[in-house]
């Protein structure tokens, strides 16, 4: 197969997933949050530290490649959606209680090499407008 085709058809399985179901669960657990390693950064939404933000794509706008975007789920659930052009890790603290609720594409990511876990994805548009994720290859 085509490396285009495979890109397409998994996109299409995402969407189908989102069309079949009113939430979508990315299985990552987490307890804390992961440790910076190298040159890379951890960024922080929600929680009481000093310096954390209270909006997910803020904390994204101001990530490099290679950070991790940690998100509390304190504030949840987040009205937002997020358009990601960097390579990070997006981390939510706990996919049942970190969620991110929207009318179209919650999660827009236009670079390889992101990663999103620990959230829940729910209130996503109607059938014909809609998916949590938008990935554009």
């Amino acid at each position: 197969m085509k490396p285009g085709l495979i890109v397409k058809l998994v996109v299409l399985y995402i969407v189908f997933l989102f069309v079949t179901g009113s939430s979508f669960f990315v299985s990552v657990h987490l307890v804390e949050p992961p440790v910076s390693m190298n040159n890379a950064q951890t960024l922080y939404v929600g929680g009481l530290g000093p310096g954390n933000f209270t909006k997910i794509q803020d904390a994204v706008d101001n990530a490099s490649d290679g950070d991790t975007v940690f998100v509390y789920d304190d504030s949840a659930p987040y009205h937002e959606s997020i358009i990601i052009n960097v390579s990070i890790h997006l981390l939510g603290e706990n996919r049942n209680t970190t969620s991110i609720e929207r009318g179209n594409h919650v999660v827009s990511i236009y670079v390889n090499g992101v990663t999103v876990g620990g959230f829940r994805i729910s209130n996503v548009g109607d059938f014909w407008n809609c998916c949590g994720f938008y990935v554009f290859s």
